[in-house]
């Protein structure tokens, strides 16, 4: 049993650091370099913006890239930890994470074809404008792609939520706030696509909503991992 506890620790603690690089690369490439090389409403101004800053541009892209590979590592060893408990729902969750990869994966190709147009030295000054508007409409489709990502990043979180919520070894409450910081994630993305102009309303409500459940299970999985519990019932 104490080996047992031991292997769940070290593998809940892996998941946490993994999960922290997650944290850190994915804000990187969605919302720092975005919010540095973004100008709203101007298509010019961008691309004036990403071209005089095309290391900063490229690098927000690898970090989201990066990120996608740590959140498919982070799910696995999430499977791991929690198959124990209930293998239908790991295996849930970690199916709609390998579902979200390749949507999230479509928005840097996006931005990269966006980055192309605009370097294409071989546009004369009209075609240039031209090319900024191309450009313009790649990086908005990009954005979309996200915005409807985000059904994904917040529908894995409530398997990930019954499966803490049940596990005896992680406090249940956790499983809770994991529960609520998903529905924050499908709240964006369904508003998004259904009453796109509420978008401002309803992010003031959503938002908070992000940071109460992942932040705190990270610093669980990564200070203190697992608690010993006398058993732990499995189930099929």
């Amino acid at each position: 049993m104490k080996e047992q506890i031991t292997s769940d620790r070290r593998t809940a603690r892996t998941a946490g650091v993994v999960y922290l690089l997650v944290a850190i690369t994915a804000p990187f490439g969605l919302i720092y370099v975005p919010g540095q090389l973004f100008v709203r409403g101007d298509s010019f101004a961008t691309a004036e913006s990403i071209l005089s800053n095309e290391f900063l541009f490229r690098m927000g892209v690898v970090s989201h890239m990066v990120s996608q590979v740590f959140f498919l590592l982070l799910a696995l060893l999430l499977y791991k930890l929690l198959k124990q408990v209930n293998q239908h729902w790991a295996r849930v969750m970690v199916v709609i994470v390998v579902i979200s990869l390749p949507l999230a994966l479509l928005s840097d190709i996006l931005n990269i074809s966006g980055l192309i147009v605009l370097k294409d030295s071989s546009l004369t000054s009209l075609e240039i404008v031209k090319a900024h508007e191309v450009a313009w409409i790649l990086f908005k489709i990009s954005t979309n792609v996200i915005q409807v990502t985000q059904l994904h990043w917040g529908l894995w979180l409530f398997p990930f939520g019954i499966l803490v919520y049940r596990s005896q070894f992680i406090p249940r409450i956790f499983g809770i706030l994991l529960a609520i910081n998903g529905f924050g994630y499908v709240l964006l993305s369904i508003s998004f696509v259904l009453v796109p102009e509420s978008g401002p309303y309803v992010s003031k409500i959503a938002m908070p909503l992000l940071f109460i459940g992942e932040f705190p299970m990270l610093l669980w999985l990564l200070i203190k991992g697992v608690r010993e519990i006398p058993d732990v019932p499995r189930q099929r």
